[in-house]
């Protein structure tokens, strides 16, 4: 079992919805499904996905391409289910914690639409 920090949007905005709704998840910004990436390895699941990114974002720097390409990774492959997250609740000082119960799934049109259901 691990422990992950889940920001649940820019400053927890999203985080009543999210700990309502039974969920830990995050956005790219650009409506990317990563379904059907999953069954890349590691390293060609972040070339894909830094790619789509640079070419959604062309200004935007290589490392901080890198790291949410990573950071996507994680949420999608890297945790696991049973793992445990902590979430920030957007008051000061206080976070949740879960467990990871369920595998990535992708809610287009939603916030935080790439998920991993929790309790």
């Amino acid at each position: 079992m691990s422990y992950w920090k889940v920001m649940l949007g820019k400053g927890s905005l999203f985080a009543p919805q999210a700990l309502a709704g039974g969920f830990i998840g995050i956005d790219d910004g650009i409506g990317l499904n990563m379904t059907p990436l999953l069954d890349l390895p590691e390293p060609d699941f972040r070339a894909e996905v830094r790619s789509r990114l640079e070419t959604a974002n062309p200004s935007a720097s290589r490392g901080t391409l890198s790291q949410y390409a990573t950071t996507l990774w994680r949420v999608a492959q890297g945790i696991q289910v049973d793992d445990q997250v902590l979430s920030p609740t957007g008051t000061p000082g206080q976070v949740r914690l879960g467990r990871v119960t369920g595998e990535y799934h992708y809610v287009p049109g939603e916030p935080l639409p790439h998920r991993r259901s929790v309790t």
